[in-house]
């Protein structure tokens, strides 16, 4: 058990996981240590409530994640988000949380259970090469040139402005 238990807490830490939990009735919330130090908290530190789990989610998020909590608790299904949220340092990062209700004797959701992922870096990743393929296409449609993107076999997938502009 003792051995499980620490191949978990790699997996988690490795894959900057953390795992969260809320009793659906008394509304208390738990974080794991993993997604305390996420988001930049000291272990323990978490209030463990609902209201201070909305707080440290950014507000242009919360209807999201609030909507997609109740349709998982009525549906009995699990839900997969991504939003923003405030690390205790200032910064903003973003995370993956899935979750599913659990169910009491009576079938009844009485816990919901789940995973936070630290995904800032790929949104970061993904925030550079919008930019630089914004570049790309301003570089590409403000040549006087026809320029084209081929796959291997030929076919053609891409066209620069000046190339729809000649042919119309």
């Amino acid at each position: 058990m003792r051995e499980s238990r620490e191949v978990l807490r790699l997996a988690m830490v490795g894959g900057r996981m953390g795992a969260w939990g809320s009793d659906l009735r008394s509304h208390s919330v738990w974080w794991s240590v993993e997604l305390e130090e996420i988001a930049g908290l000291p272990a323990g530190s978490f209030p463990g409530t609902r209201r201070a789990t909305l707080r440290w989610v950014h507000p242009g998020d919360r209807r999201k994640l609030w909507d997609s909590v109740d349709r998982a608790i009525r549906s009995g299904e699990e839900f997969a988000l991504e939003f923003r949220f405030h690390r205790a340092a200032g910064d903003t990062g973003w995370v993956h949380a899935r979750g599913r209700p659990a169910m009491d004797a009576e079938g009844r959701p009485a816990r919901l259970l789940g995973i936070a992922m630290d995904i800032s870096e790929r949104k970061h990743g993904e925030d550079v090469a919008s930019h630089l393929e914004a570049r790309f296409r301003t570089l590409a449609d403000g040549i006087p040139q026809l320029a084209w993107m081929a796959r291997p076999d030929g076919w053609i997938y891409w066209y620069n402005q000046r190339w729809h502009d000649y042919t119309g």
